[in-house]
């Protein structure tokens, strides 16, 4: 009889392990063999529910993501509409290690040339929609341009912390922040 697998828990699993993984080796170190020995089991552990490197690295992603936005939502769901537009662009900046790890994880599928994880894609979409909505509770006269200009200032901020350069330390980043959605939102 065969044992029965929860696919959900255990995509989750082997997304935690990759993102283990990425902590102590460096996220260009994941590797299908690297995950299944986190998780003391033999490459089939992973296979049986991941094709290839690029769908690990998407998987850890999608779950990166799902647990960002939930912990997202918890802090920010008191926020006046009129403050969600900076208080949605310091937290999507925040520097704690997992943010880093995530970047650094984000960089490592978008860098592949068939990698359109629909899980990242979609959450991409979503977040510019929800800047541009963010914009226009705090008065931008063009709030889809202020959420694109948001998501690309985010972005921006993402990959200079992947690169290791992060000339500002944290309240001189809060101060452009607060400087950049006073400039989105006249």
């Amino acid at each position: 009889m065969p044992i029965h697998v929860d696919v959900d828990e255990r995509l989750d699993q082997i997304a935690r392990a990759t993102i283990t993984v990425a902590r102590r080796d460096g996220a260009a170190s994941v590797t299908i063999r690297g995950v299944a020995t986190e998780l003391g089991g033999s490459t089939a552990r992973v296979t049986n529910y991941i094709k290839n490197r690029t769908a690990l690295i998407g998987t850890a992603v999608a779950y990166m993501l799902r647990e960002w936005e939930r912990e997202r939502d918890a802090q920010l769901t008191a926020v006046p509409s009129a403050e969600r537009l900076l208080d949605l662009v310091r937290w999507a900046v925040i520097a704690e290690p997992d943010d880093l790890i995530f970047r650094q994880l984000l960089v490592e599928l978008m860098s592949r040339p068939t990698a359109t994880e629909p899980a990242y894609l979609a959450y991409a979409h979503q977040f510019r929609d929800e800047l541009a909505t963010a914009a226009a509770a705090a008065g931008a006269t063009n709030s889809q341009l202020a959420g694109d200009l948001a998501f690309l200032l985010i972005r921006g901020f993402h990959y200079t912390t992947v690169e290791g350069w992060s000339p500002l330390d944290p309240s001189a980043v809060d101060t452009f922040l607060q400087r950049a959605a006073a400039l989105l939102t006249r």
